[in-house]
């Protein structure tokens, strides 16, 4: 399961790994407990007609946005079953599949410094695989104890990030039904995500931004 297109997107979210479920299904996050195609249909970040799913095939061309996972085609319910050196294979494959998609988008629409076709938002659909890829290398007390939900500082991102600084980087809290929180404190980070994403022009209208840069040079 990848972003989705050959096209740039205006959000990419970004899981841990497939479920069986999902794995099944081949579909993301289609475990029946998993609360993210609710979450997405209510906040707007879905269309209204969505129903489940089977909306990660659409998405990417209907309103601009794509799903993938750091460990895509490494399925399994619990993270705990993936430990940090699992991560740490995961995580090349990842970007190289990040860069991949950045390259072929660029490509698309004419882009000449190849980093036009970046998403506007990547979302991390929980904190665990974006503390991973942002601790790679670390050690000891130079790990970075813990990340808050919301939009992550643009000088403090995972080493080796695939995407330029114009793309928004933004954790927002799992969506597994197993994750203990309250029906609002799951919603309101998808809120946030939202507003976000009502910013950014569907088709995006504004790229490439090197063709403007040159015309006006």
């Amino acid at each position: 399961m990848d972003a989705g297109g050959s096209f740039p997107l205006r959000l990419i979210i970004v899981g841990h790994n497939p479920s069986e479920a999902t794995w099944a299904a081949s579909h993301v996050y289609a475990h029946k407990s998993n609360h993210m195609w609710r979450l997405l249909k209510q906040t707007g970040i879905a269309p209204p007609e969505t129903t489940g799913p089977e909306a990660d095939d659409t998405m990417p061309h209907s309103v601009g946005v794509g799903f993938t996972d750091v460990g895509t085609g490494h399925p399994g319910t619990k993270s705990s079953d993936f430990p940090t050196q699992v991560f740490l294979r995961w995580r090349e494959d990842f970007y190289e599949r990040m860069r991949a998609h950045m390259r072929a988008a660029s490509e698309s629409i004419g882009c000449s410094c190849g980093s036009c076709g970046a998403p506007a938002l990547v979302a991390f659909s929980g904190k665990r695989h974006y503390m991973e890829l942002l601790n790679a290398g670390r050690r000891g007390k130079s790990k970075i104890p813990k990340v808050e939900i919301g939009v992550q500082p643009a000088n403090l991102l995972p080493p080796g990030w695939p995407f330029p600084a114009s793309t928004q980087v933004i954790v927002c809290c799992s969506t597994s039904g197993a994750s203990p929180m309250t029906a609002a404190e799951r919603l309101a980070p998808y809120q946030d995500l939202a507003s976000k994403l009502a910013g950014v022009p569907w088709p995006r209208a504004d790229l490439p931004r090197c063709k403007v840069k040159e015309a006006a040079g």
